[in-house]
């Protein structure tokens, strides 16, 4: 397991910086998470820190946006 800890570890400063850097969160899970090798569990960790950084304003406004969608169909 403490290779897969190092990587985690990599990742998160990854994420973080890119987030600090005004990186898209889009951006961050499509070039970092996402392709990273990573088991599922340890994606969402990440995807969680990552999201951590967004505004809570543009959060609440992506969640309400994919609720709309869940209750349209």
């Amino acid at each position: 397991m403490p290779a897969l800890s190092s990587e985690l570890q990599i990742l998160q400063r990854q994420v973080r910086a890119g987030m600090l850097a005004g990186v898209p969160f889009d951006d961050v899970e499509d070039e970092l998470i996402n392709a990273s090798p990573l088991p599922w569990q340890a994606k969402a960790a990440l995807w969680l820190y990552g999201w951590s950084f967004v505004d809570q304003a543009e959060q609440r406004a992506h969640a309400e946006v994919h609720l709309a969608l869940l209750d349209a169909s």
